[in-house]
């Protein structure tokens, strides 16, 4: 057996089963053939016994043949469907890895940005105009950064749900 063989054809139990099998189908077939052979040889043919001997082993010999040569296509395409399948499973697995970096990569920068609003925030609120037209457009901006810094707690809850 070469590329084709089963992953547990190493075990001497398959081993066994495949010899015995092999040695079943060959005493079949022959004994198919040993028989028949008498009757088709003869001058005339002997159609009626080949027919009775075929009546009776014939459908043993089908199940033979058709066991040995549906078995290695069925074997190799059960094989290639489990790499398929292993494929398959290894590029999910890539492309979770890939979405939970993206993610985590993404959250990162918002927290960042956030910090970076927060202490801005901060250093506006420690700010004291002398005047009032300042301080109305400073409680505005400060409103703004607030306004932002609310969009990215809430984005950030929406990627964290994401990766999970």
């Amino acid at each position: 057996m070469s590329n084709g063989e089963t992953k547990g054809s190493s075990n001497p139990l398959t081993a066994f089963k495949e010899v015995v099998t092999a040695g079943l189908g060959i005493v079949i077939i022959g004994a198919t053939l040993f028989l028949m052979w008498p009757s088709l040889t003869k001058s005339p043919p002997d159609t009626g016994s080949a027919q009775g001997v075929f009546a009776i082993l014939g459908g043993w010999g089908g199940v033979v043949l058709g066991y040995y040569f549906g078995r290695l296509p069925s074997e190799k395409a059960a094989d290639k469907a489990s790499q398929a399948a292993d494929s398959a499973r290894k590029e999910k697995d890539k492309a979770e890895k890939d979405k939970i970096n993206v993610l985590a990569g993404s959250i990162n920068q918002l927290d960042n940005t956030e910090k970076s609003l927060k202490a801005k925030r901060e250093k506006l609120k420690e700010l004291r105009p002398a005047e009032r037209v300042a301080a109305d457009t400073l409680e505005n901006v400060i409103k703004e950064i607030d306004a932002e810094i609310t969009e990215i707690s809430t984005e950030k809850q929406k990627l964290q749900e994401m990766a999970k």
